[in-house]
Formats: C-alpha cells, structure tokens, sequence
C-alpha cells in the first residue's frame, strides 16, 4: 500500500464504515453500509477527530461518500453536527455517490448544512468531479 494512503474500518451491530484517506491528494474515501445507530455515528465522530483530521494536517480536503449501501438511519443531527465540524476543520468539497436511489438522495439533501454536496450516480463520476474541482 501507497505510504499516501491510510485505512480505518468501524464494524457496528447493523452496518459498517470504511475510511480511506489520500492524504496527497487530500481526499477522504468513506463507505457507509447497513442502519447506523447513534453510538456508531459517535465511534465514526470521534475516529475523524483522532485519526483522519490529524492526517490532513490542517489542509482543506475533500470527502467522497459512496453511500450506496448506506441504509436511512435516523441519525441526521448527528450528521449535521458532524458536518459543521467538519467545515470547521477546512472541508471544502463534498460528493456524494446515491447510485439512483431517490429517496436516498432527498434524505442526504436533508442532512447538508451549508456543504453543497454534489450528488452522483457513479464512483467514477464522483472522480471526475473531484478532479475538476483540483482534488
């Protein structure tokens, strides 16, 4: 494995989440899967604030969710404070892979903030737009 890369796995009752970050390039890979509860969503928390923040060190970076498998977990104020800390840490970009799922894109719109997440389809089309937007 690349010296730039680092992985974080969390396994939960009902889901999971893998973390991948570039830290050249400055980007966050996260899969989510299965229903998270809040005290998973806490573990995720504070795994972000020990382990991928620091690696970043300070930079603006960019988050890649390829929430495809991620199940609609009644968590969404946990997210939301999640994702304002976040910004506060310079996350700049955000891009969210839905795979068509409809309703899993409205829930995400819900949960935003201020982030502006662009909402994808594809990995690869997450990718591209990353690319264009210097990450």
């Amino acid at each position: 494995m690349k010296n730039n890369i680092k992985e974080f796995y969390l396994d939960f009752l009902n889901g999971h989440s893998y973390i991948m970050v570039d830290t050249k390039k400055n980007i966050v890979y996260e899969k989510p899967s299965g229903i998270w509860q809040k005290d998973d969503f806490e573990l995720f928390h504070k795994l972000y604030k020990e382990k991928v923040i620091p690696l970043l060190k300070g930079e603006r970076f960019a988050i890649c969710n390829n929430a495809v498998y991620y199940k609609i977990s009644l968590i969404e104020e946990e997210i939301k404070k999640h994702n304002e800390w976040l910004a506060q840490n310079n996350l700049a970009k955000v891009v969210l892979v839905v795979g068509g799922h409809v309703e899993k894109r409205e829930h995400l719109e819900e949960v935003k903030n201020n982030l502006e997440p662009k909402i994808v389809n594809t990995l690869q089309a997450a990718e591209e737009w990353l690319r264009e937007q210097g990450f």
